[in-house]
């Protein structure tokens, strides 16, 4: 609460924002993965499923219920379905892998091809979580994945080997840290292959300052402090006055702007972990100390130039 009061009061200042780094899980944000065909939703299916996590592995189990194979195609149902997801996630939120696994039986009525057992499974490769429901809530969480073998695995490869799972916990204790054993009541959402081409292509700092309906999310949490969008704005708009940590913290905002529409940068993670290793947004840093070759990269990747890679 003490720094939504001082984000809040920096605003309606027109003051520069300073955003203080905090220890958090993970990235502190969405990865902003996206969902295309096969479509396969998912809901609990049981008062047991939902999320846990133990202070090392994320566990979370749900239920298939439709398979949507194109866009505007027939929901089939989805029978005998299981979902599961283990991410191994220590106390400060590092990742260090997992997997996951989809199974069931479902028929294509357009095609009358059948597929059962194993659907989907492989290894996940990234996960992001941010915690916008308060206490009991429902907080929101996505996956980077890779199918490795499955039933589906040949129509998901067809579009896209990389899978994405995005997903809200409802009843969630997640409260924006690992540092304690959590869990959430029920898991919903939708895995598929992710777009095998951006919706957009990546667009500059001052297009997304100035284009707040093509956002493709509203709030980031960056370095333990959850910007809504306004306040992203405002960071985006702020005169750097020679503060590098401004400088990275825009580009940083305008990628991740970027990821939300389909494109991928990596970069994005060793930008925020610079940010919150000299001091946060707006910590009067002059130096770049190890940082502009991100910068940079970020910087032509967000206009067009660059595949956000050193």
């Amino acid at each position: 609460m003490r720094i939504t009061k001082f984000l809040t009061r920096m605003l309606s200042a027109g003051v520069v924002l300073l955003v203080a780094p905090l220890a958090l899980a993970g990235n502190g944000a969405l990865l902003g993965v996206q969902v295309d065909y096969p479509r396969i939703n998912f809901t609990e299916g049981a008062a047991s499923q939902g999320a846990t996590y133990d202070g090392s592995t994320l566990t979370i189990t749900s239920t298939p219920i439709f398979l949507t194979f194109t866009n505007g195609g027939t929901a089939e149902f989805i029978s005998s379905g299981s979902l599961t997801i283990t991410a191994n996630i220590d106390g400060g939120g590092a990742f260090s892998g997992g997997s996951f696994s989809i199974s069931g039986s479902v028929t294509d009525t357009a095609t009358s091809n059948s597929y059962s057992g194993t659907l989907l499974a492989g290894t996940v490769d990234d996960y992001g979580i941010v915690d916008v429901g308060g206490p009991g809530g429902t907080d929101l969480a996505d996956f980077d994945l890779t199918a490795t073998s499955g039933s589906l695995k040949s129509l998901f490869d067809a579009v896209n080997s990389n899978v994405a799972i995005v997903l809200s916990l409802e009843g969630s204790g997640f409260a924006g840290s690992f540092a304690a054993a959590w869990s959430a009541d029920r898991a919903k959402g939708d895995a598929g292959p992710q777009p095998s081409t951006p919706s957009q292509p990546p667009h500059t700092i001052g297009y997304w300052k100035n284009h707040p309906e093509a956002w493709g999310v509203t709030s980031m949490t960056i370095c333990g402090n959850t910007l809504n969008q306004t306040e992203l704005i405002s960071v985006l708009s702020a005169p750097p006055r020679g503060d590098v940590t401004i400088i990275m913290a825009k580009q940083l905002i305008a990628a991740r702007l970027n990821v939300a529409v389909g494109n991928s940068c990596p970069l994005t993670t060793d930008a925020e972990a610079w940010l919150c290793s000299h001091g946060g947004i707006g910590a009067s840093r002059k130096q770049w100390d190890g940082g502009e070759e991100i910068k940079d990269a970020l910087d032509a990747f967000n206009n067009g130039t660059g595949n956000c890679t050193l």
